[in-house]
């Protein structure tokens, strides 16, 4: 643990501490009940408000960023919570002066709201994360598509007898794999993978002597092909 986290916890620590210290003895006339109620609330709303502190809401090593998805609502119902249930706790006291068991109530429908709304903010962040699962299977066969001619690429320009005209032929596939957008349908699939087997072919090829020239042109055009077909296709 480094030294922020253990200042954090040590913060936390001993705001609680205080937060109970100050009920214990400003609270010395109220019913033990409701004096305990009140300061499992007031834990409550603490430990919201100084939750991202202890457990950072953004996670660098989640690439679908999730929490970035739900921390709009969390902290939209967790401060409404905190805001009402201090406002519950004050009025309870002071305008109101209600028994125990209406405190009870309140602060129990409180609480399942609060609930509720950190119940949507879970089902929000695990949405993101199904939209980015499935974008990110989508672009899988693009980059299939790029990874290959990129290594195409680097193995043309190590070889210092291909003619230019194919060196440019291959960065100009490399350039224009560029606009492709991922897609859902089965056709756009079929042709990545397709694409995929032309130009490990076309990479064969170039590892011949001499260089199967009539082999090249075909695979060529057919990469190309290929390619004017998948860049018609998009999601549904």
């Amino acid at each position: 643990m480094n030294t922020n986290k253990i200042l954090a916890y040590t913060l936390f620590l001993a705001g609680e501490v205080l937060l109970v210290v100050c009920f214990l003895y400003f609270g010395k006339d109220l019913a033990i009940n409701i004096l305990t109620l009140n300061i499992i609330v007031t834990s409550l709303v603490y430990c919201l408000l100084f939750a991202d502190l202890l457990v950072p809401g953004i996670n660098l090593k989640d690439q679908s960023q999730k929490t970035i998805g739900s921390v709009g609502l969390r902290w939209i119902f967790s401060l409404a919570y905190a805001t009402l249930a201090i406002a519950a706790i004050i009025c309870a006291q002071t305008i109101w002066v209600l028994p125990f068991s209406s405190q009870l109530a309140i602060h129990g429908i409180l609480l399942f709201l609060l609930l509720s709304g950190l119940f949507f903010a879970y089902t929000s962040a695990n949405k993101v994360k199904e939209v980015y699962v499935e974008e990110k299977k989508h672009r899988e066969g693009i980059d299939t598509m790029k990874k290959l001619t990129r290594e195409l690429q680097l193995k043309l320009d190590a070889n210092e007898n291909i003619p230019d005209k194919y060196i440019a032929d291959i960065n100009t596939f490399l350039e224009n794999l560029r606009y492709l957008s991922p897609c859902n349908q089965e056709e756009a699939r079929l042709l990545e993978d397709n694409y995929a087997v032309e130009i490990r072919m076309l990479s064969n090829c170039f590892s011949s002597t001499p260089l199967p020239i009539e082999q090249i042109d075909r695979h060529i055009k057919q990469c190309e092909q290929i390619y004017q077909e998948r860049k018609r296709l998009f999601s549904n």
